[in-house]
C-alpha cells in the first residue's frame, strides 16, 4: 500500500473514532419503552386516520333545510298534451308548443329549489357525475349550490352584481378545511375547466330557453333529422313525455348526434336532457355501447319547488347554515 493511501485510511479511521466518541450510539429501548412508544404512535394514528380519510372517502352530506310551500304550478290550459305519438315536423312543433307554455308559466315564479344531477364530457373525458342541491332566484340571478355527491360538501355561491361579480367556491372534504374559499371569474378559463356551460345555465329559465332555441333550430333542418314525440311507450311515463331527435349526419346540429329531453307533464318543463356526440375519427363502437361511449351531457332536475320564502340571507356567504366563513 502506498504511503499516501495509508495516511488516507488512518485519517478516516481517526475521524470515525472521533464521531463515535462525540455521538455515542443511542441506547436501545427497553421492551416496556418499546411497547409504550408503539401504543402512543398507534393512538395518535387512530385518532388522525378518520379525519385524514374524510377528505378521500366521500362523507354523507345533509341538505340545507327549506320551508316548502305547496304551489299550484301548472302550465297554461291552452297547452294541450297530444293524445298520440307524433313524428317529424309534428313532433318538433308540438314539443315547442309545450315547452313555450312551460317557459311562460315559469316566468311568473320568483325562485326555485331542486336537486340537480349533472354529468358532462369535458375535454373528451366523461366525469362521474354530481348530485347538487340548488337554491336559485331569478332577480337578481342568484345561486347557492351544495354538492351531495361528487366532491360532497362543496359549496358554490353566485349573485349577479355582488362579490365583484365572482363565483365563491368552497371545496368539499379535507380540502375545504385546509384551503380558503376560491373566487372565480364566471367568464374565465377556470370556471370552464370542469363544466360545459356558463354558471347562468343553472337557471331553470335559461336552461329551458336553451332547449327551446335548439328545437326552433330543428324546424330549419327538418330534412336532416328524425324526431319522435312519445306520449305512450317505454320511453314515456305518467310523469313525462319523451322527445327523441336523431340527426342524419355529423355537423347538422354542431357536435350533437342525438338529443333526448323529457318534458314533465305537469310543469311542461324539460326536467331531463341528454345529448350524445358522434363517434370520434377512427373510433369503432358497437351499437350496444354507442350511447354510453358518446354521452355528452346528462342533466336532470328533481324534488322541484317554486316560490319559496327565500331572502337575501339565503344568498350570502355569512349565512350560518353555510360554510364559507368557516374556511377563512
Amino acid at each position: 500500500m502506498a504511503k499516501e493511501d495509508l495516511c488516507f485510511v488512518c485519517t478516516k479511521f481517526s475521524e470515525l473514532l472521533t464521531q463515535m466518541t462525540i455521538f455515542p450510539r443511542r441506547p436501545r429501548l427497553s421492551r416496556v419503552q418499546f411497547v409504550a412508544s408503539g401504543l402512543m404512535v398507534g393512538g395518535v394514528f387512530s385518532i388522525c386516520l378518520p379525519w385524514l380519510l374524510s377528505g378521500f372517502v366521500e362523507p354523507k352530506v345533509e341538505r340545507i333545510p327549506l320551508a316548502i310551500i305547496p304551489t299550484n304550478y301548472v302550465a297554461r290550459p291552452k297547452a294541450v298534451l297530444p293524445a298520440e305519438n307524433l313524428q317529424g315536423e309534428k313532433a318538433v312543433r308540438c314539443s315547442l308548443e309545450l315547452l313555450r307554455a312551460g317557459y311562460e308559466q315559469l316566468q311568473t315564479t320568483r325562485n326555485f329549489a331542486a336537486v340537480f344531477h349533472k354529468q358532462e364530457r369535458v375535454d373528451g373525458i366523461l366525469d362521474e357525475g354530481s348530485l347538487i342541491q340548488v337554491l336559485s332566484r331569478h332577480e337578481p340571478l342568484s345561486f347557492y349550490m351544495k354538492w351531495l355527491e361528487g366532491d360532497a360538501g362543496r359549496e358554490l355561491l353566485y349573485v349577479d352584481g355582488e362579490n365583484d361579480g365572482e363565483i365563491l367556491v368552497r371545496l368539499g372534504g379535507i380540502r375545504g378545511r385546509l384551503l380558503p374559499v376560491f373566487r372565480i371569474d364566471p367568464d374565465g378559463e377556470t370556471a370552464r375547466e370542469k363544466t360545459r356551460h356558463h354558471i347562468s345555465h343553472m337557471s331553470l329559465l335559461n336552461f329551458t330557453r336553451t332547449v327551446i332555441q335548439h328545437c326552433e333550430e330543428d324546424l330549419n333542418r327538418l330534412t336532416e333529422l328524425e324526431c319522435k314525440l312519445i306520449v305512450d311507450g317505454p320511453q314515456s311515463s305518467e310523469k313525462w313525455i319523451c322527445v327523441y331527435t336523431q340527426y342524419k349526419k355529423p355537423g347538422v346540429a354542431g357536435e350533437y348526434r342525438k338529443t333526448i329531453h323529457f318534458i314533465d307533464r305537469k310543469t311542461l318543463l324539460p326536467l331531463t336532457v341528454r345529448t350524445y356526440r358522434w363517434p370520434q375519427a377512427g373510433q369503432s363502437i358497437s351499437a350496444e355501447k354507442l350511447d354510453g361511449e358518446t354521452l355528452l351531457e346528462d342533466y336532470s332536475y328533481s324534488d322541484l319547488h317554486f316560490n319559496l320564502p327565500l331572502t337575501d340571507a339565503d344568498f350570502r356567504s355569512d349565512n350560518p347554515k353555510y360554510n364559507f366563513e368557516k374556511s377563512k
